[in-house]
């Protein structure tokens, strides 16, 4: 045997033996091994182990064997340039699922674009619809309602239900106990049933958890289909050319431009800006940032070109304490990963950096060029890194304040507000209505609760608000009301009148106040707990006084 073909035997050999080594790995050891090594035969287990549900996702999305296979394709060159910035890479599965429904939307979308630039008009007539073309029809909605779920919820369905996970090995991979994982596998499908019925789909549990399995919800996997998969992978990170199709490299980096917009959804709906630190809520949002800069539209590189500096790093979001122009720097206040601490961190400014100020009332509202002497101290921003860690783009947008109202003046078109600030200070604001600006009432604890929209004439004297400014300050965006807190210790609950008794202090006098406990009133813990004497802060209705929205005990509040 030729010495070529015998190294090629026992490169072979190698990777069978290391593959079956990878097979008793873990998702997230797997992904792992592949960040830290780029190694071909991690990336191919992860793409055996996941393939057929990301294959199962795409083509019940496009319904075209073709169109399918390229989204596979474009689903795993993604996770090739973003595995290192999993955060949690034993849920590398859910996030797939993520990124190949996107993957697939965009694709259909192209698809539905070709066909409207080719403006071919096909009359066909329509044979009898069968119960399988029905399924067909409603399956889609399966996956786009999953795709909707909380991660809290969608991330058990994925493991257990899509990738036939045990629920032991789920719950230690989500970090929870497998009771904890059994109550979400059920809020779950309960969630997903009621969905789909909404949408005129009603199934039985059985009938969910049937639709959801493996063999139901995955496809096999063309042979063909794997290995040039990982072959293009692999020659991509290795910075040769690929053999992928035009459409694949297309819908990639396609998908790759619009993840940094996703990323920055994802993360400012689950964490609280630094505004925190001065009393205000700071809500930060981002549009069209990778669209609007120059840095962004860069970023992608064609399959085959080596990456180099064209990857970006990790989003940024915080409030700014410095901008120094001569160094060309920006300090910015951080919260501490896993803590409720905060630091202040510097970041060089790339050259070009571009800053888009958000002073638009809503997600369809431009954003607007602005400069870095835009950024006063105490404004809310999300940063674009680059993978040298500069800054490569900002996203700028004035804080909330939280106070309380003092006037409205219709003729000047302002108002004016106070607000804490420092240790104990109290500051007094008056500022312009924008054109458009909304008066929002916001009726309890709960985040996400929906606000109702209300007029200036809801503005009191003395009526909590947060006021959404614009980034210089000047102007008023929104104003959301809150219902007055009052502080006081508990007497007594009557469950059967379904009111609370409370002692407080009331113009300079103790008195008992008795309030009405709205329906889903939200505790800290169970209204049970509540014994007198317990000291708690009582959140009152917007549109009635004497109801009882929510109730914290100091506790409670102070977490």
């Amino acid at each position: 045997m030729a010495t070529g073909q015998l190294d090629g035997v026992i490169r072979h050999l190698r990777r069978m033996a290391r593959a079956r080594d990878l097979g008793h790995m873990t998702d997230g050891q797997l992904l792992e091994c592949f960040v830290a090594r780029r190694e071909e035969a991690a990336f191919e287990a992860l793409v055996r182990r996941f393939g057929p549900m990301v294959l199962g996702v795409c083509q019940r999305v496009l319904r075209d064997r073709h169109d399918a296979e390229d989204a596979f394709q474009a689903t795993f060159l993604v996770l090739l340039r973003k595995a290192g910035s999993i955060t949690r890479p034993e849920l590398v599965g859910n996030w797939l699922y993520g990124v190949a429904y996107y993957t697939a939307q965009n694709a259909r979308a192209a698809r539905a674009r070709r066909r409207a630039a080719e403006k071919q008009v096909r009359e066909m007539n329509a044979p009898p619809t069968t119960v399988k073309e029905v399924w067909d029809d409603l399956q889609p909605l399966l996956d786009e309602e999953l795709s909707r779920l909380p991660e809290k919820y969608r991330a058990p369905l994925v493991l257990c239900e899509l990738n036939g996970k045990s629920r032991k090995e789920a719950a230690r991979q989500l970090r929870c106990p497998e009771g904890t994982l059994s109550s979400r596998l059920a809020r779950a499908r309960q969630l997903l049933r009621r969905r789909l019925a909404r949408r005129g789909l009603t199934l039985s549990t059985a009938a969910l958890v049937g639709a959801l399995s493996p063999g139901t919800a995955s496809a096999s996997v063309p042979a063909p289909l794997m290995t040039n998969t990982v072959k293009a992978a692999m020659r991509i990170a290795a910075g040769q050319a690929t053999a992928v199709s035009a459409s694949v490299a297309a819908l990639t980096e396609g998908v790759l431009k619009t993840m940094f917009l996703i990323r920055l959804k994802i993360v400012t709906a689950i964490c609280l800006t630094a505004g925190l630190l001065v009393g205000g809520v700071g809500v930060l949002t981002h549009r069209a940032l990778a669209d609007k800069s120059a840095p962004a539209k860069k970023e992608a590189a064609a399959p085959g070109q080596k990456e180099g500096k064209k990857e970006r790093g990790p989003s940024i979001h915080g409030m700014v304490q410095a901008v120094d122009l001569g160094k060309h720097t920006l300090t910015v206040t951080v919260r501490v990963e896993g803590t409720k601490q905060t630091e202040n961190k510097t970041f060089a400014l790339a050259p070009a950096v571009k800053v888009l100020l958000d002073n638009g009332l809503g997600k369809k509202q431009p954003l607007e060029e602005g400069k870095l002497t835009d950024l006063a101290e105490g404004t809310s921003v999300a940063l674009e890194l680059a993978a040298d860690q500069k800054v490569v783009g900002i996203v700028a947008r004035g804080p909330a304040i939280r106070g309380s109202l003092q006037a409205v003046d219709p003729g000047q078109n302002t108002i004016t507000l106070t607000a804490k600030e420092g240790k104990g200070g109290v500051s007094e604001l008056t500022v312009a209505l924008a054109k458009g600006a909304k008066v929002l009432l916001n009726e309890g604890l709960k985040k996400g609760d929906p606000d109702k929209e209300g007029k200036l004439s809801d503005l009191t004297p003395g009526t909590p608000v947060i006021v959404q400014l614009s980034v210089d300050r000047k102007t008023a965006l929104n104003i959301r009301v809150l219902g007055a807190s009052i502080q006081g210790r508990v007497k007594g609950v009557d469950a059967g009148s379904n009111t609370i008794t409370v002692t407080l202090k009331e113009d300079a006098q103790i008195v008992d106040k008795t309030f009405n406990l709205s329906k889903d009133v939200q505790v800290d813990g169970n209204l049970a707990d509540l014994t007198p004497g317990t000291p708690v802060i009582l959140q009152l209705s917007v549109f009635d006084k004497n109801k009882i929205v929510g109730i914290r005990t100091k506790k409670g509040a102070e977490e």
